[in-house]
């Protein structure tokens, strides 16, 4: 039996960078059942999917060097989206 691991935001890319096809991996999450419709043959099927909280590479047969990514910190951090100004600078009164 097969599971599909769903993995979210930063951690998907660090596991596409980390882990390859073949590697023995542990993960934490919670498991989510579904159904549909298969569309050729009208048949129920079922889906299981595990929404993943934590992903590792396991050590039980291989080595790992961990490295770790530097933290956000502001709007400097992630300059890929447009900046805007704080209300008070924009213009805009604000009052308490």
């Amino acid at each position: 039996m097969f599971h599909r691991v769903v993995v979210f935001n930063q951690q998907s890319r660090h596991v596409t960078g980390s882990l390859h096809k073949g590697d023995a991996a542990i993960v934490v999450g919670d498991l989510r059942f579904g159904s549909y419709t298969d569309k050729e043959t009208g048949q129920t099927r079922e889906t299981r999917n595990v929404i993943a909280d934590n992903v590792g590479a396991s050590l039980k047969f291989a080595d790992v060097t961990v490295s770790r990514t530097p933290k956000a910190s502001g709007p400097v951090a992630d300059a890929s989206g447009p900046l805007a100004a704080p209300a008070s600078y924009a213009g805009a009164d604000v009052t308490r």
